[in-house]
């Protein structure tokens, strides 16, 4: 890198950082270097060029020296597990311990493919002192920070391109390490390595193989830009053109209207070099749909944006802040013939198109379906958030004092039962969303594009990506007010989590349009069903349409798996039956199909909301009670278990009394006596539960959440009293 490129990268990278215009902080760089220098920075490789590093910046020094302490007490824990058997809970006395047993139970199906393998390697790295999250950054030195680790993590080698397309086990285990450290690096890794790099893995072909090598070196920064202002999740609506022309060979990209600059796209403001842009391709002046191409759109040394490429910072955002999200309108830029991503369909150098696959609806839906993993991320991250949440809850819970007899000790506010009753279903739930995405990683990972296998997986997944997605924010944001006042300090963590969550919702599909998606493929297995055009069934659907109702006469029967299985699914049944009345009832009055589904939809979203828990519940009864190392592990799962379907029961008690599904007596007994029985249960082992969920300290960098229960000192050596 030559002096002047020097300069121009850091007058760029300083411009984001400083509120001065450029002529002024051209006279202030040297001086600005000059100051960073003292304590070693970002180095670029190419010379060793110093670049600012946030670190070296401002910040609140007590926060980061009590960061750099928890780091430095866990490293001597970190293990290096090398059987299921020894496989302990962090902070856990031994492998034979109660939380321990229940983390061997939970990852019994994962530890074989390398799950709990991906997650120590990356606690390894991240528990170097360089890797330091501080709150106290303003958002452009968080994004150079970010940009600084990012970089010295993909050195590591952890991930690839490849091994995230081939290893789905291990890049779960490291993406658990990473939303925990912090969300906003997860984000940043995923863009990169998982959608744009699945892009060109999955729709490029051999001679796009060596955009890979860039990627897996962290010297290319991938930006995806498929959402437009005016189209998210609607992507054959999609404005942005991709036009041949057959004179130079090359592809026109081109932003027709304001409205079609694409938006929310991802490392794209300050580090995106190269992107993967979904657009309309024109060949001959007819429209071939959408087609994805690898477009260049910085200089990878001086960060210029190259000429006909035009993007402005959104600013800032609820959450994921060190995420550098942009607009940009293309002006007519071109890019070779080899741009295209061609797999499914190409441009020959005399202008032809060519695809095997005929139908554009098929080839469409072939394109987006290198995307199905993204739903699968998406619901492990949310639930490693939970796992985070409740963690830091449920220790304060077991440490903070209000109220009680004058002669007595303060109460700890876990002895109250509104704690039980807000929390410990909390926790069932992140059980049942730990099994959901563990086992739909089996699935994905014998699936095929060609299979009914994929078709299965993709509708599942996408219902219970809704489902966990919508649940996790305002759980977490209920859990930060159990933490009261500490609850909404950020140096606890809690609130951010619940910020980075709140885009998932939309994020990789919102979450009514994927719960639609869910909702046709059931219409579609019960019609084939009913017609005699298939006779395979997933288990669950099996007893959707074989259930009946029952009438349960005691305690007993409420407690029994089965039961709960079959209540479960007679509201899955029911309510397919009523969404099928009421479309055909709206056809009766001459309604087209689509104006009937969609003045249809608050009942068939409530149907697919049905049928993902009635999917978590069978999936936990599979997994976890199924691996249970001991009696004592498998018992405490069949309660989790009985909790989460008897709360969801309680949640919709009404629709049961409606449909005569249970009597008054019954539904008094499991408001008044069950759940309260479940509760007394587990609220004596909660500690181990969390245990269980297995978050280091140095991750977790919550002072009221640490194992060793002193919040308050913590709490004052983390703002600086001792």
């Amino acid at each position: 890198m030559s002096f002047i490129q020097q300069q121009r990268r850091l007058d760029i990278l300083l411009s984001h950082l400083n509120p001065f215009s450029l002529s002024e902080q051209n006279t202030t760089t040297n001086e600005l270097v000059s100051l960073h220098s003292c304590s070693g920075g970002i180095h670029d490789d190419s010379n060793n060029t110093r670049l600012p590093k946030a670190n070296d910046l401002e910040a609140n020094e007590n926060l980061r020296r009590f960061h750099l302490a928890l780091k430095r007490q866990d490293r001597p824990l970190l293990p290096q597990t090398k059987s299921l058997k020894d496989l302990k809970a962090f902070y856990a006395p031994d492998s034979h311990s109660l939380s321990s047993r229940l983390l061997q139970s939970m990852e019994a199906s994962l530890f074989s493919h390398g799950f709990t393998a991906g997650r120590e390697r990356i606690w390894h790295l991240l528990s170097q002192d360089q890797f330091l999250i501080d709150n106290e950054w303003s958002v452009h030195q968080y994004r150079q920070q970010l940009d600084s680790q990012y970089r010295e993590l993909m050195k590591h080698g952890l991930l690839s391109v490849e091994s995230v397309n081939q290893d789905i086990y291990s890049l779960l285990g490291v993406l658990e390490g990473t939303v925990i450290y912090d969300m906003s690096c997860t984000a940043k890794m995923v863009k990169c390595l998982q959608l744009c790099g699945s892009c060109i893995y999955k729709l490029g072909t051999e001679k796009h193989r060596h955009l890979l090598d860039g990627i897996n070196k962290g010297q290319d920064i991938m930006c995806f830009m498929m959402t437009e202002l005016t189209h998210g999740s609607n992507v054959k609506g999609i404005e942005t053109t991709a036009t041949f022309d057959p004179t130079t060979k090359e592809f026109i990209i081109h932003s027709p209207t304001k409205s079609s600059y694409k938006i929310w796209v991802g490392n794209s403001a300050v580090y995106g070099t190269k992107a993967c842009v979904f657009a309309q391709l024109i060949v001959n002046n007819e429209n071939k749909g959408v087609h994805v191409f690898v477009v260049p759109i910085r200089d990878p040394l001086t960060l210029e944006l190259y000429d006909g490429i035009q993007i402005k910072d959104i600013g800032v955002k609820q959450g994921w802040n060190a995420v550098d999200n942009g607009c940009i309108a293309f002006e007519k830029v071109r890019v070779p013939l080899d741009s295209l991503l061609n797999r499914y369909g190409e441009v020959t150098p005399d202008g032809k198109y060519v695809s095997a696959i005929k139908d554009e609806n098929m080839r469409f839906a072939v394109t987006l379906s290198s995307l199905a993993m993204g739903r699968l991320l998406y619901c492990a991250g949310p639930t490693y958030a939970l796992k985070a949440g409740l963690t830091t809850a449920i220790r304060y819970a077991h440490q903070r004092r209000q109220f009680g007899n004058k002669d007595q000790k303060e109460n700890l506010i876990w002895e109250y039962p509104t704690h039980h009753d807000l929390i410990l279903p909390m926790l069932a739930n992140t059980f049942a969303f730990f099994s959901g995405f563990s086992t739909l990683a089996h699935d994905y990972s014998i699936s095929d594009n060609k299979t009914q296998s994929f078709e299965d997986f993709n509708a599942i997944v996408s219902g219970v990506k809704a489902y966990i997605c919508e649940y996790a924010t305002p759980a977490l944001r209920e859990l930060r007010v159990a933490c009261g006042g500490h609850g909404y300090s950020n140096n606890n963590r809690i609130g951010i989590l619940m910020n980075d969550m709140c885009v998932f919702g939309t994020a990789e599909g919102d979450s009514i349009v994927l719960y639609q998606q869910l909702a046709k493929y059931l219409f579609d297995r019960v019609k084939k069903k009913q017609s005699k055009t298939t006779t395979s069934l997933s288990p669950v659907l099996q007893q959707v349409l074989t259930c009946e109702s029952t009438n349960p006469k005691g305690q007993n029967d409420v407690l029994n798996l089965e039961f709960q299985k079959k209540a479960l699914a007679f509201r899955v049944k029911k309510l397919l039956e009523e969404c099928q009345s009421q479309i055909g009832s709206y056809l009766k009055q001459q309604k087209d199909f689509q104006t009937a589904w969609n003045l249809s939809l608050v009942k068939i979203i409530e149907l697919a909301r049905s049928y993902v828990e009635l999917e978590l519940l069978f999936r936990m009864q599979e997994t976890l009670l199924k691996n249970a190392v001991d009696q004592e592990t498998r018992d405490i799962f069949k309660t989790i278990s009985s909790l989460f379907s008897l709360y969801m029961i309680r949640q919709n008690l009404s629709y049961y009394l409606i449909h005569e599904y249970f009597d008054i007596e019954i539904s008094k007994m499991i408001m008044d006596e069950t759940l309260p029985g479940l509760y007394e249960q587990l609220k004596h082992i909660s500690l181990d539960l969390v245990e269980a969920f297995n978050i280091p300290d140095f991750l977790l960098r919550a002072p009221i959440g640490i194992h060793h229960q002193n919040y308050v000192d913590n709490t004052l050596q983390s703002i600086g009293f001792y």
